[in-house]
């Protein structure tokens, strides 16, 4: 059984690595795109009102 639970937290270990890696990931990508998008759409909004 112990080897059960070394091998579960060692999964457990590497599944919080991948999703802290993909939420440090998507919070750049995230802030990035609105950044590009942001001065994109506003000029548009001025014209169109």
């Amino acid at each position: 059984m112990a080897t059960v639970w070394t091998v579960l937290a060692a999964e457990t270990v590497v599944a919080l690595a991948m999703a802290s890696a993909a939420a440090i990931w998507a919070n750049k990508f995230q802030r990035k795109t609105v950044d590009q998008v942001v001065p994109d759409v506003v000029p548009v909004a001025g014209q169109t009102v």
